[in-house]
């Protein structure tokens, strides 16, 4: 399903269409003509593996509480062995079906292209709503860490008054207003957060690496031979739960797939380094914290955002306050970086979804490209952008645990449905293009899925577990949030027939193919009229040069350009 920028011809120029999927912004007519096509790809792979970094990690902010969940050695060693048996097979199943399926939308249509719409919008549903509680938690933990750096006390009273102050206006207003400073960002373009990613990422790793340098000739190393003893059901729970969190996202990447030149060199690269780099500094700064062990901050009391990173680095020897300063800005920063990847992936889910007809076609539309100095602005998705921060308002202010739990079995569901999906296409379609293929055999293939899916369906059985123990909100908010998806699909014929919404057909679309793993420049060929058979250059400059390309016949009045297009239809 082709998904780059759709366009009409008149005059002598190629005019943006704010509605991707047709040609003149329409959205009520059967057949949408695609015209000129315009690339708008503009990711390379430097910029997929910051987003990948941030979307999964971020740094190693939120990992403090791996260790005392059930010791260092058990937390040591599961950050060698997570890595491999669950972010690896999920990073490399990634790779193969998002250049097999380059466009918007990612895993959804590998779970449509397997099973249907119906299971595709599941998919796409669990994916953007666990995106979304997912992303509440960002300003809550910069919340948590600011709290800290504020407190020369660092007990548990401080922590339960913190938590008490979460549920106030005062700190709805300030997460509020995080979200919404955050989300306009998004707003502004790729591009736009693709720099800032950049230079956050380079502003959040510089303190650890201090960090390292500074406590070496202080450690301890038999401080992480220390193991909590012996282990339970709930140590495990919290153990998996917030390793799952730390490793999971790699197949978020696929959401923008559309706006990604070259994919196999992209993601194959992206994927690879942010894979290695994440999984550094998630081990260093641990290891290294766990041998320095501060007697002030000791590793049975760490937490995220409760005796966080910053509390610990007051307490390298002889090194004073300030390295705690600069840790608390990178830590402020590296949450602002997650929430603005997650942002993203989660309007390009949603957007992805309205070009496959599943969602209402408003959520297709993208604000018109504008330049700024040399800076390519907006051709966003403001609709679906706007609905996600609708979302995080209303449950900004929820507690973290429990926010954490929905999140990450509604992720281990979206995931698992995308694993049998990959295995189903591996089997089914074993023709299908794949520009890059995991060099193992179907067999082989369906074992390396096997180890990500019994993590998942580990976690699930567990978390729902440990909540019949509890008060049981968790399951509650599940049970709402799966019926809701399950209703949703039912409810979209009869919003069509009655007119309340509109939706884009893609069977309709003009030059529709149901396997997208074309190069781009061939897929825009097939799709241009006859006399328009040497489309506008894509390595040029990108999409602006694009849209301001002279066709190189003499044009003709729109009208014809149209009826030639239907006919071809």
């Amino acid at each position: 399903m082709p998904c780059s920028t759709r366009s009409f011809r008149s005059n002598s120029t190629l005019h943006y269409s704010p509605f991707v999927g047709t040609a003149d912004g329409s959205i009520n007519g059967d057949n949408f003509d695609l015209g000129g096509v315009v690339s708008r790809r503009q990711l390379g792979w430097i910029a997929v593996s910051t987003l990948v970094y941030f979307n999964v990690s971020g740094g190693p902010f939120g990992s403090e509480g791996i260790i005392p969940a059930a010791g260092p050695i058990v937390g040591l060693v599961a950050l060698v062995v997570y890595p491999i048996i669950f972010a690896l097979p999920v990073a490399l199943v990634t790779a193969e079906l998002t250049t097999a399926f380059p466009e918007d939308g990612g895993y959804t249509i590998w779970v449509n292209q397997s099973f249907g719409s119906f299971w595709g919008f599941q998919e796409g549903y669990w994916s953007w709503i666990s995106g979304v509680v997912d992303n509440a938690t960002y300003p809550a933990i910069a919340m948590a860490y600011w709290d800290q750096m504020l407190s020369d006390d660092t007990s548990t009273d401080d922590s339960d008054d913190s938590d008490d102050e979460d549920v106030t206006f005062h700190s709805w207003v300030i997460k509020a207003g995080i979200v919404t400073v955050l989300t306009l960002l998004n707003v502004a373009g790729l591009r736009c957060v693709d720099r800032v990613l950049v230079v956050i990422t380079i502003g959040s790793i510089i303190p650890f690496i201090a960090f390292i340098i500074l406590s070496s000739p202080h450690l301890d190393f038999s401080n992480c031979l220390k193991a909590k003893s012996p282990m339970s059901i709930k140590m495990l729970y919290k153990l998996l739960k917030l390793l799952f969190w730390n490793f999971n996202g790699f197949d978020g990447v696929s959401t923008f797939a559309g706006e990604v030149k070259d994919p196999r060199k992209s993601y194959t690269r992206g994927l690879g380094f942010a894979l290695i780099f994440m999984s550094l500094t998630y081990l260093l700064p641990l290891l290294f914290a766990t041998a320095l062990n501060p007697t002030e901050s000791p590793w049975e009391d760490w937490g995220i955002g409760d005796n966080g990173f910053p509390i610990i680095f007051k307490y390298v020897p002889g090194v004073g306050t300030w390295l705690a300063v600069w840790m608390f800005c990178g830590a402020m920063l590296a949450q602002f970086g997650q929430f603005m990847t997650e942002l993203l992936i989660d309007s390009y889910q949603l957007h992805g979804m309205a070009l496959q007809g599943m969602v209402p076609a408003v959520f297709a539309h993208r604000l018109p490209p504008k330049q700024w100095g040399s800076m390519t602005l907006f051709d966003t998705p403001c609709a679906a952008i706007f609905a996600s921060w609708a979302i995080m308002m209303l449950i900004v202010t929820r507690n973290f645990e429990e926010i954490l739990d929905v999140d990450n079995v509604l992720t281990c569901f979206s995931l698992l449905l995308e694993l049998v999906a990959a295995v189903w296409l591996r089997f089914k379609m074993p023709d299908l293009e794949r520009p890059y293929k995991v060099p193992v055999g179907k067999w082989g293939f369906l074992a390396l899925c096997s180890l990500p899916f019994s993590m998942c369906a580990l976690l699930v059985v567990i978390t729902i577990y440990m909540d019949f123990q509890e008060e049981m909100k968790v399951v509650m908010w599940i049970a709402v949030l799966v019926a809701v998806g399950a209703i949703a699909p039912l409810i979209a014929p009869v919003a069509k027939r009655r007119g309340w919404w509109k939706y884009l057909d893609p069977e309709n679309l003009v030059g529709h193919s149901p396997q997208a793993s074309q190069p781009a420049e061939d897929r825009v060929a097939s799709m241009l009229p006859a006399h328009l058979s040497d489309p506008p250059p894509f390595a040029a400059g990108g999409v602006l040069d694009a849209l301001t390309q002279p066709l190189r016949s003499e044009p003709e009045p729109l009208e014809s350009v149209m009826e030639e297009s239907s006919s071809r239809a």
